[in-house]
């Protein structure tokens, strides 16, 4: 008989910093902790990454490194990557909009001077907790997909993929769910002129929260279908901005708008600022 390593060849991982420089499926044994830097790199294509329920960690005094570096260079995206069923924790902790402590500065992410994003990539089921930057981030390469993933207290973006489906960032500093197509997440940004919910081209069943100035809680790009979006500050922020919104209910406080877009359809926008303002209303009341 065949055994498990003959019919599904994986290779361990007991220890960090680990660097994945071949090809292969990859898989981790127990929780990782490191004391700076990075845990794991993976400076090449076709791998896949099951974190198999443990956790990585960081005791860095100051925020740096990344638990899971997508190294993609300077001049080509990595692509062909998954990772899968698991957590990054780390100390960041959110204080009024101010993020401040220990362990990493991102959970899943991309060098600072990348050229290029990931490409055909896909992360699922994983927590990150308490990130001075980034919590997952893909890039807008072609057919990167984040799904069913939890960030929470992450002092700039949270989750960036092409398509984000079934996620939550909450507390984040800049954005929370950034993409080109979002559906079915929850954010939270505390950032002024942040985004909860970012959607280049489409935010569908989508809910948020922004809570600073001139932020808004759902972006929706070209539409914004069967959201719910509160501002709740008064800086000149939107509840769901969008150039079609349809069925959605947006809230803005004094100073800023529920609902803004050229063509409105079944929407309602409330709040003690501006309702809504629409170019074209239908079946609205």
């Amino acid at each position: 008989m065949l055994t498990l390593s003959q019919i599904e060849p994986r290779a361990p991982i007991s220890s960090a910093p680990f660097i994945i420089s071949r090809p292969g499926s990859y898989y981790l044994t127990t929780n990782l902790t490191v004391s700076s830097g990075n845990a794991i790199t993976i400076n090449t294509n076709d791998v896949t990454l099951d974190l198999n329920g443990f956790t990585i960690s960081s005791t860095a005094a100051s925020a740096t490194g990344v638990a899971i570096l997508l190294n993609t260079g300077t001049n080509a995206g990595l692509s062909d990557i998954q990772i899968s069923n698991g957590h990054i924790s780390s100390g960041v902790t959110n204080n009024n909009g101010v993020f401040s402590g220990s362990g990493f500065a991102s959970g899943i992410d991309l060098p600072a001077n990348a050229a290029q994003p990931t490409y055909n990539s896909i992360v699922r089921y994983v927590t990150v907790t308490g990130c001075l930057n980034d919590g997952v981030i893909l890039g807008n390469g072609e057919g990167t997909l984040i799904e069913d993933c939890v960030v929470q207290n992450c002092g700039q973006y949270g989750i960036d993929a092409f398509v984000v489906r079934s996620c939550q960032a909450n507390f984040c500093g800049t954005d929370g769910v950034v993409g080109y197509t979002i559906d079915h997440c929850f954010g939270f940004t505390v950032a002024p002129g942040g985004r909860a919910i970012y959607a280049q081209n489409q935010a569908v069943d989508c809910n948020a929260i922004s809570d600073a100035s001139g932020a808004v809680a759902i972006w929706g790009g070209n539409e914004a279908i069967n959201c719910c979006g509160n501002c709740e500050n008064g800086g000149g922020g939107y509840g769901v901005t969008a150039g079609l919104i349809v069925n959605c209910y947006g809230y803005g406080l004094s100073g800023s708008t529920g609902l803004s877009g050229n063509i409105g359809i079944g929407s309602v926008g409330t709040g003690t600022g501006t309702g809504e303002v629409f170019n074209y209303k239908y079946n609205m009341p």
